[in-house]
């Protein structure tokens, strides 16, 4: 008898502990299915914006999962601070003005850019993210994405216009009359060398074609986009970040 009662406690004990081990997991599941375990979602939101990473491709948690989080660098800089010693032309992977703030976060060869409206924009015209490469390629097709808030849920748009070139591509993408705006870039690349982001927005009213007269230059807005002379008045020349690839 003695032994059935022993047998039965150890039986409960077991049942009490893995019932335990198994209400500790947990694990959040993002807009495209992705799961993530939510110390790494809390460990990647020091990094990525909650945008991205709740409609993240299982691709791009992949790539992100593949690397090591910690090796990421985080160099800031605003208007105030627009030079930093030691870094290329003195650019920082983060600036921010009173209306914007732009990212780019490098995490072994995948690369997220990032900017975030801090206010809301008055015009709504056709803003320009640009990327330029001086060393690297970029490997298959980049991934853009718009978030926006409406009925006060977060939704995606991939609605944009690309201008490919040897040296990176410009993102024409007219911005939607919905409020708390946010886009980004994903793209993984290969060799080694410097990559620069900027985003260029409209002050004005400009068509999609003109907002696409533009090259690729380090003496372009942002070191990145040199508009055509009649088009650089209708853009804000908002500095750019770069990141060592």
């Amino acid at each position: 008898m003695n032994k059935i009662i022993k047998s039965l406690l150890l039986l409960s004990l077991t049942f009490l502990f893995v019932g335990s081990i198994k209400a500790e997991e947990c694990s959040i599941t993002n807009n495209e299915g992705v799961e993530i375990s939510c110390d790494f979602y809390e460990a990647l939101r020091e990094y990525y914006s909650d945008n991205f990473l709740s409609f993240m491709t299982q691709n791009e948690y992949d790539q992100i999962k593949n690397n090591d989080i910690d090796d990421i660098e985080v160099i800031t800089y605003n208007e105030e601070n627009p030079f930093i010693s030691g870094r290329e032309n003195g650019r920082g992977t983060y600036f921010e003005t009173a209306y914007k703030q732009l990212r780019i976060t490098r995490n072994g060869n995948f690369i997220n850019a990032n900017l975030l409206w801090v206010q809301n924009p008055v015009t709504r015209s056709y803003d320009v993210f640009g990327i330029r490469f001086y060393g690297p390629t970029i490997i298959g097709t980049p991934l853009f994405r718009e978030y926006y808030t409406l009925n006060g849920s977060t939704h995606s748009s991939s609605n944009y216009s690309r201008k490919d070139f040897t040296n990176g591509f410009g993102i024409s993408v007219k911005l939607p009359n919905y409020s708390e705006l946010e886009s980004d870039i994903t793209f993984t690349y290969s060799g080694s060398g410097v990559i620069y982001a900027s985003y260029q927005h409209a002050i004005t009213n400009v068509s999609l074609t003109q907002s696409k007269k533009y090259t690729l230059s380090s003496s372009g807005y942002g070191s990145v986009l040199l508009f055509n002379t009649d088009i650089q008045p209708k853009y804000d020349n908002m500095t750019g970040v770069s990141i060592q690839g």
